[in-house]
């Protein structure tokens, strides 16, 4: 059992960032890390730490524009939920970002990461892949296939559904945040 000393210094230690997926339709973009990185030759997708006071969503756009050379709105990131990568003390907040016609991520990092490449969501599943991406993945493409079957919801209609779904996570956040903050009573 770990006291409470412990779990201060641990959350002290853990570096905290981001990884951004980009999609479209059922392919995935993915790079291959350069050799010299921690993981190195295994396949990710945008990912990156936070900066100083940066919340996640902010640390989320940077990094599509600094490692993709896109520019997005905050509305179009959904929340995935999060990795913990234990070899590293790193925690990461997850973003699914569904690309629109016409965009495609630049190559920005050529010291850190190959050239992107456009993968069918199941086939993605079997690559080498940085820890804690492949589980992402298969959740992925559970959901989709599921959508697929349970439902006739058109691309802009499964937009609005996942805008609604951010929504109500987002509040329902808020709400455990304010439950659980000390104001000093």
């Amino acid at each position: 059992m770990t006291t409470y000393m412990q779990q201060q210094q641990q959350l002290q230690s853990t570096r905290y960032g981001v990884a951004v997926g980009l999609f479209k339709g059922k392919e995935v973009y993915l790079s291959r890390r350069s050799e010299k990185l921690i993981f190195g030759k295994k396949w990710q997708f945008i990912n990156g730490r936070m900066k100083g006071a940066e919340v996640s969503r902010e640390g989320a756009l940077r990094l599509v524009e600094e490692q993709a050379g896109l520019k997005i709105t905050s509305d179009r990131l959904h929340d995935v939920g999060s990795i913990s990568i234990d070899q590293t003390g790193e925690f990461y907040y997850v973003y699914l970002v569904h690309l629109n016609e016409g965009e495609c991520p630049s190559y920005m990092e050529e010291k850190r990461r190959g050239r992107w490449r456009l993968v069918a969501m199941e086939a993605s599943i079997v690559w080498d892949l940085v820890p804690g991406i492949r589980n992402i993945l298969r959740g992925l493409n559970r959901c989709l296939k599921k959508l697929e079957t349970e439902t006739n919801l058109t691309p802009a209609e499964m937009e609005e559904a996942n805008k609604i779904y951010d929504e109500q996570r987002k509040r329902e956040e808020q709400n455990e945040a304010f439950a659980s903050t000390d104001y000093g009573c």
